[in-house]
Parts: C-alpha cells; structure tokens; sequence
C-alpha cells in the first residue's frame, strides 16, 4: 500500500508583491489619502464656521482629518 501524500500548506513568497511596495509606504507614514467625507460645522445661527475634510489612506485606511477655519471673523465685532 502507497502513503497517500499529505498538501502541504503554500509558504508565502519571499518576494515581496508590487502591492507590497505601497504598503510599506504607510509604514513609513507616506499615505495616499483620498477624501473620505467632508463635514460642516456651523454655529446657532447657522453660519458655516469650520469645514472638516476626513481623509482615508487608499492602501490601509488609516483616517486623518484636516479642519478648515471659513469664517471666524464675525465672533471678533462687538
């Protein structure tokens, strides 16, 4: 009787993948972010006061957000 041969688990490539290559870009913090959502923040009367822009990394989501001030100059007038 012949040993029936056991698959053998695949061993990972030890090259690394050209997807790889981004990928080791966002260990070293160099992100490609696109923006993931914009959101306006506007006071009691309704007036934008701050625009937020959320931005996600298109290789390992990591999300970042970016607040832009539009109009602040009306809390400044007596």
């Amino acid at each position: 009787m012949k040993p029936t041969s056991v698959a053998k688990p695949e061993e990972p490539a030890l090259i690394a993948a050209p997807e790889m290559k981004r990928d080791w870009r966002c260990v070293f913090g160099l992100h490609q972010y696109d923006v993931y959502k914009e959101i306006d923040i506007k006071d009691p009367r309704g007036i934008p006061v701050v625009k937020v822009i959320v931005l996600r990394c298109r290789h390992c989501g990591c999300i970042r957000s970016e607040r832009i001030v539009i109009n602040d100059t009306h809390y400044y007038s007596n």
